[in-house]
């Protein structure tokens, strides 16, 4: 159950130290049209560079639909719903329940999105100034654990951008991901209780409030939202004016050329919404 009142509060927060993100990726990344290639996905296909949604989208968009499209969850007016939920006898059938079960589902599904880590992975070089990685294949870096590449390879590298770095690492939590992909959690009056984790007597001893979880859950839901959309206004509003202004209509962009790299154009069409390689 998520309060529309903090609800309101965390979109803000989210989507200020997201616009303040790509600000800096502005200056820092290497190439002027490296946002647009991470808007469009760029990747390797057939041997040669491509746009659009390819394998990684393919396999993860169904997924992210599921996550974005139905909204954040059930939300509520009543700012005392946790406490009142006090009251309430748990037995896994109460709607206060199953509207935490169904945030718990999605906030795994985000931290288990590969195009969401492809995304931020390369959003990650755009800020360290360093080439889009056309050949990234997210699954094969995250096949051993997705937990080490999320905290190692990706979290890590933003301390350019130390604010949305602090975002990820309130919103990005292992234990709490873990304890919901293998179900060893449940639900008490005041919060969740991990039973995945144990103290010296094998007793279940770490736990959040479900004032912590609405924060977690919330921001992890707007970071997923404002990543995507962000990128989609800066191509709409940045790069396809600039289109329309150049004579050829083309946006440079750099690909890879063997060893090496080299500039060439892309072109919008309305139809369809995209980018590509030929006029």
């Amino acid at each position: 159950m998520i309060r529309e009142t903090f609800s309101d509060k965390y979109n803000e927060e989210v989507r200020i130290v997201i616009r303040e993100l790509f600000n800096i990726c502005k200056q820092t990344m290497k190439h002027p049209g490296d946002l647009l290639v991470c808007q469009q996905n760029g990747f390797i296909g057939l041997g040669a560079p491509s746009l659009g949604i390819g394998i990684t989208g393919l396999n993860y968009m169904q997924q992210l639909n599921q996550i974005v499209y139905p909204g954040i969850g059930k939300t509520t007016n009543n700012n005392e719903c946790f406490v009142n939920s006090r009251s309430i006898f748990f037995n896994g059938t109460t709607d206060f329940e199953q509207s935490i079960e169904e945030e718990m589902h999605r906030y795994h599904l985000i931290w288990e999105n590969g195009y969401f880590l492809k995304t931020l992975k390369e959003i990650s070089h755009l800020l360290n100034g360093e080439n889009y990685d056309w050949e990234l294949d997210i699954d094969s870096k995250t096949r051993a654990t997705r937990s080490n590449y999320i905290k190692d390879a990706i979290i890590t590298k933003f301390s350019k951008a130390p604010k949305f770095q602090n975002l990820l690492e309130e919103t990005y939590n292992k234990d709490l991901r873990n304890a919901i992909a293998h179900t060893q959690y449940r639900l008490i009056q005041g919060g969740i209780v991990l039973t995945s984790i144990k103290d010296n007597n094998h007793q279940p001893f770490y736990g959040i409030t479900f004032e912590k979880w609405e924060e977690i859950y919330s921001k992890a839901w707007f970071l997923l939202r404002y990543i995507f959309s962000g990128l989609n206004d800066i191509m709409e509003l940045y790069y396809v004016p600039l289109a329309k202004e150049k004579i050829s209509g083309g946006i440079p962009i750099l690909i890879p050329n063997g060893k090496k790299w080299s500039e060439t154009y892309v072109y919008y069409f309305k139809r369809g919404n995209r980018w590509t390689f030929h006029k």
